[in-house]
């Protein structure tokens, strides 16, 4: 993916700043991406150009002292009367020289205020907005359209599946200059039938869109690489629904995604990964066109969601917090292994439903699973989309976790949200591997970004409630996690976590309230 101009402005604001999984096996993961506009002060000078002394001197001329000798010559008192007018200082201070107000329409125009933003336009507070609106980002792409209704989003989403899964993409070229794919991409999950890999997001109207995650190793290790808390932004998203008369499909787009969850990357690996998310785009757009050339399909590149600024992307990745990382320590000294890690994910995943069971399995069977209510969640049809974690590079595992009565709250808000589901939690391995970081997507931060377009139409009454469902997708995806933590017995309860999230520090990983076993 390529650093477009977004980039290079993160870039330039993090030496200011201290500041949905992925891969079928752990070789293969993904990066989402995004870029964001750097306007560098030659690009300023040729969008919105700003009145320089220079500037001025060219268009405008400014009248110094000297100038006055030779430009506008300075006469007595009395031939000023007559024959040109005088240069006052004060007006040789607004470097444009003064006239009578009759000879300013016709022999040396001042530059006013007015004039100036028609000769010479100054870049004023209101220009400066104007053009950072032009380097704003949009979330999601609409990537292509054909005939269809919600009888062949199925499909065309498992089309799209098995061409991933079953094409070298190394073969192929992608983007106006015919780059070659540097590596494969494979459909995130591990189902022997990759159809199986195909997400359902449910909708209040019965309809299901459908998701296709893919990841790509080595887009994924360059994103770790950025740090490991960053697992839960992966992996890339495709979605597919109707509106009844026509199939779309849409994308998370890589480019907004890597400006908006990895502006905290260090300075020095944005620049190595300045070209990283368009390429991943562009990649990304040819695969879909590829697996759908037997269909009459049109190739769209239209942009949807709130138009976020690199300001206020800036101020909301500051202000919300895009992760909440907890980091579980011992209190004693201890090193962990890749199999704690291991372990730790095995248990998180029986803590809810998994993906296609109806009701929890007996609680006295080999494997114990332990049913929503013991966890006082606010609603009991959390699911584990899969059956497995989602492995990423570095041993990082990936949970996607959905409820169908929040997922269908979120749908409502408009389909296109699709992608920013399902919900993702990754357990990575700590620094000097003497701790586990469970690192949460924040869901505040996900409906303040991605779902800003639906909030900005929201009353303050539905705004303060979808506040309050966030909140609670938070406390449910804790309980579970911190439930699954404390049955692998690899984190003990006198263990604690230390969390990122202001609301929440030194907060015991498991207690004896919260311990339950088959007794």
């Amino acid at each position: 993916m390529k650093f477009s101009r977004y980039s290079l402005i993160a870039i330039s604001m993090l030496a200011s700043l201290n500041l949905t999984g992925c891969g079928s096996n752990d070789d293969e993961p993904i990066a989402s991406t995004t870029e964001t506009p750097a306007t560098s002060e030659d690009d300023s000078a040729t969008e919105t150009p700003s009145t320089s002394e220079d500037d001025s001197a060219t268009e405008t001329p400014t009248t110094s002292e000297d100038d006055n000798a030779t430009e506008t010559p300075t006469t007595s008192e009395d031939d000023n009367a007559t024959e040109t007018p005088t240069t006052s200082e004060d007006d040789n201070a607004t470097e444009t020289p003064a006239t009578s107000e009759d000879d300013n329409a016709t022999e040396t125009p001042a530059t006013s205020e007015d004039d100036n933003a028609t000769e010479t336009p100054a870049t004023s507070e209101d220009d400066n907005a104007t053009e950072k609106d032009l380097y704003s980002v949009q979330p999601f792409l609409r990537v292509a359209e054909l005939d269809g209704n919600w009888t062949t989003v199925g499909e065309v989403a498992t089309l799209i599946a098995q061409y991933i899964d079953e094409t070298d993409e190394t073969n192929l070229s992608y983007g106006t200059e015919g780059k070659t794919f540097p590596s494969n991409w494979v459909v995130a999950g591990e189902e022997s039938d990759v159809t199986a890999d195909v997400l359902g997001v449910p909708l209040s109207d019965g309809n299901k869109v459908k998701l296709v995650e893919l990841c790509n190793k080595e887009y994924a290790g360059m994103a770790m690489a950025t740090g490991a808390y960053h697992a839960p932004a992966l992996p890339c998203e495709i979605a597919v629904h109707s509106d009844g008369n026509k199939t779309y499909v849409d994308i998370l787009d890589p480019e907004a995604i890597f400006s908006l969850f990895f502006v905290d990357a260090p300075a020095e690996m944005m620049e190595q990964l300045q070209s990283m998310p368009l390429d991943v785009k562009n990649q990304i757009k040819t695969m879909i066109s590829s697996a759908l050339e037997s269909k009459e399909i049109t190739t769209l590149d239209i942009g949807m969601g709130a138009e976020i600024s690199s300001d206020e992307f800036m101020n909301l990745f500051t202000n919300l917090k895009p992760f909440l990382v907890e980091n579980l320590k011992p209190e004693e000294n201890k090193t962990f292994t890749q199999e704690d890690i291991n372990d730790i994910a095995e248990s998180i995943l029986h803590t809810a439903l998994i993906h296609g069971q109806t009701e929890y399995p007996d609680l006295n069977a080999t494997t114990t699973y332990y049913q929503g209510k013991e966890l006082n969640l606010s609603t009991y049809d959390w699911v584990t989309a899969r059956h497995d974690p989602l492995p990423i590079p570095g041993g990082t595992k990936v949970f996607e976790f959905c409820s169908p009565t929040y997922a269908k709250m979120a749908m409502d808000t408009g389909v296109h949200h699709a992608t920013a589901l399902p919900c993702e939690v990754a357990i990575v391995m700590g620094e000097n591997n003497n701790s586990i970081d469970v690192s949460y997507l924040n869901p505040t931060y996900m409906f303040g970004v991605l779902f800003a377009d639906a909030m900005a139409n929201m009353s303050d009454e539905q705004k303060t409630g979808f506040g309050q469902v966030t909140t609670s997708i938070v406390s449910d995806l804790k309980a579970i996690v911190n439930k699954g933590i404390s049955d692998s017995g690899v984190i003990t309860s006198e263990d604690t976590a230390t969390s990122e999230d202001d609301n929440a520090t030194e907060t015991p990983v498991t207690s004896e309230d919260t311990a339950t076993s088959e007794e």
